[in-house]
């Protein structure tokens, strides 16, 4: 399978989508491949991280007391109840159902979205070149592309000696057991929760994310991981 390119610079990339999925067309949107969830949100793929160093809770305002918004559901494919078997370290395949990853990711035809996650502390803004509707496939190539991304110096830090510890456990199981290191990259913090859990609504964490003088997304998801 073709691996996204990626265009690399300062906290931003660009992805060309993985072309062996299709991308995102004039697809009908079927109501029952919807779970019910509160959630809204607005979309190339355009990914922008913000490691935690960078990242504040909005001064004087509590998570609780944010205004919560209402809107679209999320198809079941990135639902908390999917279905769909993702490890996050391989380019999405045959282990998702074709005839779903290119419908579209919300009922409302999202065409930008933001992911963070109680697994890392990056934010990464999801959106496609085309600035059209995303699809399923959109996001899962996302995530796999957002999390391949070599881990900087910087970020090494922020890890205490049991994160250092499980990244390098990590490297190693991902390069298949080798004794000897390969490169650390972002999806190695996850450690061994690399599976794709679905993707849900946490406006406690998106405010925590968040700088001062920025708002909520009203179409911020946290995604979850498990080990299996």
């Amino acid at each position: 399978m073709p691996r996204p390119s990626l265009h690399h610079r300062a906290d931003s990339f660009q992805i060309t989508p993985d072309t062996s999925l299709p991308s995102s067309g004039s697809t009908k949107v079927n109501p029952f491949k919807f779970m019910t969830r509160n959630v809204s949100w607005d979309p190339a793929i355009t990914v922008i991280e913000e490691p935690i160093a960078r990242q504040s809770r909005r001064a004087g305002t509590s998570p609780s007391t944010r205004p919560r918004r209402t809107g679209p559901a999320v198809h079941s494919l990135l639902a908390t109840e999917t279905n769909a078997i993702f490890d996050a370290r391989l380019a999405p395949g045959t282990t998702l159902p074709s005839s779903e990853v290119t419908e579209p990711a919300t009922s409302n035809g999202a065409r930008q979205l933001r992911l963070i996650s109680h697994d890392f502390p990056w934010t990464l803004e999801v959106s496609n070149r085309k600035q059209s509707v995303l699809t399923c496939a959109d996001v899962f190539n996302a995530i796999y592309v957002g999390l391949s991304v070599p881990l900087t110096s910087s970020e090494w830090t922020l890890a205490d000696d049991t994160k250092k510890s499980s990244m390098i456990r990590a490297n190693r199981n991902r390069r298949g057991g080798s004794v000897s290191l390969g490169r650390i990259r972002r999806i190695d913090w996850l450690g061994s929760r690399i599976y794709f859990k679905g993707i849900t609504k946490d406006d406690g964490l998106g405010a925590e994310r968040l700088l001062p003088e920025d708002d909520l997304w009203p179409d911020t998801w946290v995604i979850k991981f498990g080990s299996r």
